[in-house]
């Protein structure tokens, strides 16, 4: 007879469905966006959590608790600034959308919010786990620092606000 905890023994570790996904095994698209420079300036950027509010009822000297509207996360990207790349210029008009610092206007959500997907795949780039991203907008954009003292690149941090995102499942 076997034990529940003979199916915990590491030498299954690397074996059918133990390989680990790598942090490092992720892309990002955003429809409308042209998809390369963005692929390759990645640094890094999160995988869209979600919370639900509780929701209390009280009743005499209890409370009792249901789930409530979900929030989703802001998405804090991460990219390396290359300097031929057309990624700043494509991210700039971007956000230009949202707030056109020229006019001092706030554009409308039909123009600047745009959908798009998360990808994460396995050391060979098969294996592809993909989440759905829904009404993304740049609300935020940091260009980066400049050191005269360090030799690091400089990189771009853009946020992006979601309305909704969720797990596609696995593709092929």
């Amino acid at each position: 007879m076997t034990s529940p905890l003979d199916s915990l023994s590491a030498d299954k570790i690397g074996g059918p469905g133990y390989e680990p996904q790598r942090q490092n095994g992720a892309y990002i698209v955003i429809e409308g966006l042209d998809e390369d420079p963005l692929k390759m300036a990645i640094v890094s950027f999160p995988i869209p959590k979600v919370t639900n509010n509780a929701v209390e009822v009280h009743h005499g000297n209890e409370v009792r608790k249901f789930a409530g509207k979900p929030t989703f996360e802001d998405l804090s990207i991460v990219m390396k600034d290359y300097i031929e790349s057309p990624l700043l210029d494509k991210l700039l008009e971007w956000r230009k959308k949202v707030y056109n610092h020229e006019t001092g206007q706030i554009g409308w959500a039909k123009d600047y919010k745009k959908n798009g997907y998360i990808y994460l795949h396995g050391p060979d780039g098969n294996g592809v786990r993909k989440w759905r991203i829904q009404g993304a907008w740049p609300s935020g954009f940091d260009p980066g620092d400049v050191d005269h003292s360090s030799d690091d690149t400089t990189q771009i941090t853009m946020t992006l606000t979601i309305d909704k995102a969720w797990y596609e499942g696995k593709q092929g």
